[in-house]
C-alpha cells in the first residue's frame, strides 16, 4: 500500500498486543493478526476502482492518503479534490 514493509507487522504486533491485553482467545487473536496483515499489505479487492478513480496508481493514492489526517475536514477534502481522477478532464473528475 505504498508504505515502508515494517509498517504491517508493526500493526499487527500492537494489533494483537492490544487484543491479548482484552483478554481475548487465541483464536481470535489470530484472526486479528491476519486482518491486520492483510489490511496492512494491501488488499487488492479494489485496487482497479481505486486506480480508475485516482488516475491510475492506487500505490501512491494510498501512500499519499496514510499521511492525511482526515479528522481534519479541510485536509481530507483537499486530498480528495487535488488526488480524485488525477490527470483526467475536468468533467470525469467531476
Amino acid at each position: 500500500m505504498g508504505q515502508p514493509l515494517e509498517d504491517a507487522i508493526r500493526s499487527c504486533l500492537l494489533a494483537t498486543g492490544l487484543a491479548r491485553r482484552m483478554d481475548l482467545n487465541e483464536r481470535d487473536v489470530g484472526n486479528i493478526y491476519y486482518t491486520t496483515l492483510l489490511q496492512h499489505v494491501g488488499c487488492t479487492a479494489y485496487a482497479r476502482e481505486t486506480a480508475a478513480l485516482f488516475g491510475g496508481n492506487d500505490i501512491a493514492v494510498n501512500a499519499g492518503g496514510a499521511r492525511i489526517y482526515f479528522g481534519d475536514q479541510t485536509e481530507g477534502l483537499g486530498f480528495l479534490l487535488f488526488a480524485l481522477g488525477k490527470g483526467a478532464t475536468p468533467l470525469v473528475r467531476a
